[in-house]
């Protein structure tokens, strides 16, 4: 029988082929039987007060992500442990770029951006301290 050659396992007699196929069959509904932990093995912790929820928002990463705030001025700020850095720009042309006075949060589009990186880069904005001590 070729068929029956086709399911034969090399090396293995025909009772012992079933009883692999069994087990295969067995370990596999065990796996799907077990209850799984979360995440990567983490289990969320129970929350009793403010603090537990503060020390939950982020375990497994190793700083503290940026969660953006925005306001009707445009303030930008995070709201992690960290000052809010700067307020919120929008630029529409390079005018608008070398015109900044202060710390600013940028938005720019793409048409803008990969100048506004040159110059910033090249040291050759016209601002009188230049981009560089004023980046963070």
């Amino acid at each position: 029988d070729t068929r029956r050659a086709r399911l034969h396992v090399r090396g293995a007699p025909e009772g012992r082929r079933e009883m692999l196929r069994l087990g295969t069959w067995l370990a596999l509904a065990i796996l799907m039987a077990c209850p799984r932990p979360g995440v990567d093995g983490y289990e969320p912790k129970r929350i009793r007060k403010v603090a537990d929820l503060r020390d939950n928002m982020y375990p497994v990463m190793g700083h503290w992500p940026c969660v953006l705030l925005l306001n009707a001025t445009g303030s930008a700020g995070c709201s992690t442990r960290e000052p809010v850095w700067a307020t919120l720009q929008r630029c529409e042309d390079m005018g608008c770029v070398r015109s900044i006075e202060g710390d600013r949060t940028l938005l720019l589009p793409p048409s803008v951006f990969p100048r506004a990186m040159r110059e910033y880069l090249d040291g050759s904005a016209p601002v009188d301290e230049g981009w560089r001590g004023r980046v963070r």
